[in-house]
C-alpha cells in the first residue's frame, strides 16, 4: 500500500539497488507501466557492463501527471520491472499499486 499523498507529490522517485557477484556483459532494464491492462509508459535502461562485486544504482525522478483520481488507478496500476543480459532474461517482477 502507497500512501494517497504521494498522488499530491510534483514528482515520484523510482531507484533500484542491485548487486551482482558474477560479470553482466549488457545489462539493461525495462519497465512497463500498464493501466487497465494496457501499456502506458515503457522506460528501456542501459548500462551496460556490470563489474562483480559491484553495487549500482539506478534512479528516475518523473514529473507527476496528476490526471486521474486515487479511486480510478488504485489496484489498476500494474509495474512489470525485468533484467536483462544482452537476450538473456535475469529477473521479472510485477507490482500491482494499491493507494490507502
Amino acid at each position: 500500500m502507497l500512501p494517497k499523498s504521494l498522488l499530491k507529490a510534483k514528482a515520484v522517485a523510482r531507484k533500484i539497488i542491485f548487486h551482482s557477484t558474477d560479470i553482466i556483459e549488457n545489462f539493461h532494464v525495462q519497465q512497463l507501466v500498464s493501466y487497465n491492462d494496457k501499456v502506458i509508459e515503457v522506460w528501456n535502461y542501459r548500462f551496460g557492463f556490470v563489474i562483480p562485486g559491484s553495487t549500482n544504482t539506478w534512479e528516475v525522478v518523473t514529473e507527476s501527471a496528476k490526471i486521474l483520481p486515487l479511486k480510478m488507478i488504485s489496484g489498476k496500476v500494474v509495474i512489470f520491472t525485468s533484467f536483462w543480459d544482452g537476450d538473456t532474461p535475469l529477473c521479472v517482477s510485477k507490482i500491482r499499486l494499491f493507494y490507502s
